[in-house]
């Protein structure tokens, strides 16, 4: 049997291509290519490639070089990519190469937060009022319209650079802040309420399998707050309005073989609010989160889609699960307390990265973790308490330089 050549464009560590200590892609019918990034490309396996390239994800040129070259001696068949950072440029591989999958123009509206955005609204999709940013006095007046927005960049990650903009002064100062980069951002109008996310798994233009999941608090507050916990809701009628909303926004995208990652807003109306949405696993502990629910892996999912191969079996399970995640903060590491917090058997797993000694900087996106902890309860409200449990348990205290 001839095999197949993969092409992976890689920002992910090593261990999510792995199940039970194996590669996920069968090395028996695949040859795998991988172009990574300096970051990642110490821990690879090179028994798991055929070949090996470093390369960091913005340099697009240097790597749809390295793609054709790779494609003169073995025709590529498939392009891998699970981060938000090499979707775009797997897109043009694509198209360039004449490569089956997700091209540029059917990419372009789940990472540009503008495309995206007007978009959905051309399709009838609630969403917040919106603008480019082409002026002060543009912005001045869409602040005056609402007193509260929000800056978001185009291609923005994990709520990275989000400006939340409530005075006249925030926004001077925001304006500093972006300089000649004005065009990169959008605004939108502050949605009040509470944010959820679908994590979602689409064949054949079809949704096959959906999680949704509450979040405790803002993604914007990563550089204020300590923590940040999300739950699996499991109220039937909350449920319900989410997950045709969802189906909506995935049609109205066109979204055809994928797993896609979209938060939204239910508002003070009970109305539910488009926030964004991309066509990756989502980040922080989601995975983990799903897997607890359905027994499947979402890396492993995508791979799967990718590559036309059959999807896993799953079995929703009857517990709720959730995560918190803690933040880093300025300062040099004093202390970690978390009394006997460990014993609790609820707790799935967990991970502490912040050191005692070691110096820290505030967290610059949502999933910039100083630890986390994954819970398992009998329902939404028990898995809730022990996440409030935890947050009041577990410390870090910093000294400040």
């Amino acid at each position: 049997m001839t095999k197949k050549n993969i092409l992976i464009l890689n920002t992910t560590p090593y261990n999510k291509y792995l199940k039970d200590g194996d590669f996920i892609i069968n090395k028996e019918k695949y040859n795998i290519f991988i172009i990574s990034n300096k970051k990642r490309i110490n821990e690879l396996n090179s028994k798991d490639f055929k070949e090996i390239f470093c390369c960091e994800m913005n340099e697009e040129d240097k790597i749809l070089q390295i793609s054709c070259e790779i494609n003169n001696k073995n025709k590529i068949d498939h392009v891998i990519a699970l981060s938000e950072k090499t979707v775009l440029i797997a897109a043009k591989i694509r198209d360039h190469l004449h490569i089956k999958g997700m091209g540029y123009n059917e990419t372009v509206p789940f990472r540009d937060k503008y495309v995206m955005i007007e978009k959905l609204n051309d399709k009838g999709i609630k969403v917040p009022d919106f603008s480019i940013i082409t002026s002060y006095e543009e912005a001045l007046n869409f602040f005056n319209k609402y007193k509260k927005i929000i800056f978001k960049p185009r291609l923005g990650i994990g709520s990275q650079s989000v400006q939340v903009i409530e005075s006249k002064e925030s926004l001077e100062k925001v304006f500093e802040y972006i300089g000649n980069n004005i065009y990169s951002y959008i605004m939108e109008e502050f949605i009040e309420g509470t944010m959820y996310c679908c994590d979602t798994i689409i064949q054949n233009g079809n949704i096959k399998l959906c999680n949704v999941t509450k979040y405790l608090g803002s993604t914007l507050d990563f550089s204020s707050k300590n923590s940040l916990g999300f739950v699996v809701e499991d109220d039937i009628r909350i449920l319900d309005k989410i997950e045709r909303f969802n189906e909506d926004v995935i049609k109205s995208l066109n979204m055809k073989d994928g797993v896609t990652h979209h938060e939204m807003f239910l508002n003070e109306n009970n109305e539910i609010v488009f926030c964004e949405i991309a066509c990756r696993i989502g980040g922080g502990n989601l995975v983990e989160e799903f897997e607890i629910m359905y027994g499947l892996n979402l890396y492993e999912c995508s791979i799967c889609l990718e590559l036309g191969e059959k999807l896993p079996k799953y079995k929703k399970n009857s517990i709720c699960a959730g995560f918190i995640m803690f933040y880093y903060k300025d300062g040099e590491i004093n202390e970690i307390s978390y009394g006997d917090l460990l014993y609790n058997k609820w707790i799935k797993s967990y991970e502490i990265f912040a050191q005692t000694g070691n110096k820290a900087l505030v967290a610059k996106h949502s999933t910039d973790t100083a630890a986390y902890f994954i819970v398992t309860g009998e329902n939404s409200n028990d898995v809730t308490n022990k996440l409030t449990s935890i947050k009041n348990q577990f410390n870090i205290s910093y000294v400040n330089n």
